[in-house]
């Protein structure tokens, strides 16, 4: 008799899964927004503890992570809400944009541009 109750709840919830995946992913999209908005007033925004941004560092790492795995699975053909890719697509990019501008080093290449640029725009005084 438990079997049988076990098996037939297990099917009533295999149902939903579906739609349980499209609300998960719709709140981690929420708390992604809300990382952002965090971010921009803690970290970007302001002088952050040593503390804090390796807090942070560990933190904009994870939700890298997690999104791009919700996103292989939304991309499955599937899926039951197609447009939750190009949503997650966007938390990813914004994640990267963040990452890029408070971790990534420059190359070599990029260092060298970025002097040319800076030296063009403000050229020294000429000593006369």
């Amino acid at each position: 008799m438990a079997v049988a109750e076990a098996v037939s709840n297990s099917e009533a919830e295999m149902a939903d899964f579906g739609r349980m995946t499209v609300d998960y992913i719709r709140q981690w999209c929420a708390l992604c927004e809300r990382f952002n908005e965090w971010q921009h007033q803690h970290i970007i925004g302001s002088k952050p503890t040593p503390q804090e941004q390796e807090d942070h560092r560990q933190g904009l790492k994870w939700l890298l992570r997690l999104t791009k795995l919700m996103h292989y699975t939304a991309s499955d053909p599937e899926f039951p809400d197609r447009s939750l890719v190009e949503l997650l697509e966007t938390k990813i990019w914004q994640l990267e944009q963040a990452w890029k501008l408070l971790y990534r080093s420059l190359s070599q290449e990029e260092t060298e541009t970025a002097d040319h640029v800076l030296r063009e725009v403000f050229p020294k005084k000429s000593s006369r």
